[in-house]
């Protein structure tokens, strides 16, 4: 593995926050403290300046059990669009990135958002750009961002003294598009509170259903865990490993033992299989587990002490780095980057694969 530093000094203010795309000025979007947005192309080591944008508002300062608001960014694998939404907050706004133009400014409302991620995603559709994101506690929207139109237009009545057709009692959390953007990872929560993983089909929702979020054919419950917001990937456009392994036995109420009784590893759920999903016990994985991501045969744990590549075809481990920092993926590039102030760091990994 090799380890590199770009230290860019051109940037107005330190880095708040990156993403990785496949545009033409570049594949890392930085974000800086000052709300403007830059381009860098890491074969040219350029860096260019593409527009300025307004951030949300971080909101009240309510409960950090949870987690601190705090600025996330999002952008369209094309480089067209991006967003930037509050974690454990109630607003995000979605930018055209050449303009800087607001194109969407979404409140999610405030009822126990401080609980979870902010629900957003980008997809494709058609070969159009969506933006996926929460409009309520209990419901998501899609947003046709090359067409301009909402996808998802639909109505559910207020719970009175019936519940209603369509009724959805569930909090949205962190989502997470398929490789193909033919299906979506729903992390979330009910009372009492439970955490339920949630799968269903985007073309169904867009094309047929608008409410197949809430209960249509495709949607599928993956497992009751004790708590949520646990790190999940997409290992492959069918397969889905979830951290922490333990859940719930729903007739006794109560979490699962097993011989991994910390929960250390991942469960494997396979999406053409109808079980509970396999364990992939990780003892040795007592740090706290910040992210997940996958390259082809490779499952990638990053940690707060170290990140450890895992082969998903032997299971076992195959390396480990030193590591304090937050990740971002660039799949195509075989890479991982981080930042500190005006500095970015990426970690080549391509000789695991």
């Amino acid at each position: 593995m090799k380890q590199k530093q770009y230290l860019l000094e051109q940037l107005d203010r330190p880095i708040l926050a990156i993403q990785s795309i496949e545009a033409s000025y570049g594949q890392i979007l930085i974000l800086t403290d000052s709300a403007k947005l830059y381009g860098f192309d890491i074969q040219k080591n350029q860096l260019q300046y593409l527009s300025s944008i307004q951030l949300p508002v971080l909101g009240e300062d309510k409960d950090h059990y949870f987690g601190a608001p705090t600025y996330k960014l999002y952008a369209s694998q094309n480089g067209l669009y991006a967003a930037v939404a509050v974690d454990h907050g109630q607003f995000a706004h979605v930018f055209n990135i050449s303009s800087g133009e607001t194109i969407l400014q979404i409140d999610a409302k405030q009822y126990y958002e401080y609980t979870v991620g902010f629900s957003f995603a980008f997809s494709r559709y058609n070969n159009d750009d969506i933006c996926i994101f929460r409009t309520d506690w209990n419901r998501l929207d899609a947003y046709n961002l090359t067409q301009n139109t909402l996808m998802t237009q639909r109505h559910i009545d207020a719970y009175k003294d019936q519940i209603p057709l369509h009724y959805l009692d569930y909090f949205h959390g962190n989502l997470y598009v398929s490789p193909n953007h033919q299906r979506i990872l729903g992390d979330g929560w009910v009372w009492q509170p439970v955490n339920i993983p949630r799968i269903w089909s985007l073309p169904d929702w867009f094309s047929k259903n608008p409410y197949e979020s809430e209960d249509g054919h495709s949607l599928r419950q993956l497992s009751y865990r004790d708590d949520w917001n646990y790190p999940m990937c997409w290992l492959t456009d069918t397969t889905i490993a979830l951290w922490h392994t333990l859940i719930w036995d729903m007739e006794q109420y109560e979490s699962v033992e097993s011989d991994n009784s910390q929960g250390y590893g991942v469960r494997l759920y396979s999406l053409v299989e109808i079980d509970e999903g396999s364990v992939w016990a990780m003892p040795e994985q007592t740090q706290k587990v910040m992210a997940l991501f996958s390259d082809q045969k490779l499952l990638i744990i990053v940690g707060n002490e170290n990140i450890s590549f895992y082969s998903t075809t032997k299971f076992s481990k195959l390396a480990e780095f030193p590591n304090q920092r937050a990740q971002v993926q660039h799949p195509s590039s075989h890479c991982l980057f981080s930042f500190q102030e005006k500095t970015l760091q990426s970690l080549d990994y391509s000789d695991l694969i």
